[in-house]
């Protein structure tokens, strides 16, 4: 249901002829400064080897 509404939306500002794809991304926003916040998690991130405070956050593109 979502999905096709996204479609529906971003159909209309690209050609037939361009190839659609939808990237979405899920990476962590560090938010190492804060000490209390709203939402705000301790994680483990694997990439840097260390504990990071984040807030998730998704994005969606077009190409």
């Amino acid at each position: 249901m979502l999905a096709s509404k996204v479609i529906d939306t971003f159909d209309h500002l690209t050609s037939d002829k361009r190839v659609r794809a939808f990237i979405i991304d899920d990476s962590p926003v560090a938010r190492n400064r804060s000490k209390k916040a709203e939402l705000l998690a301790r994680v483990f991130d694997h990439s840097q080897g260390r504990y990071i405070k984040f807030r998730d956050r998704i994005s969606l593109a077009e190409l």
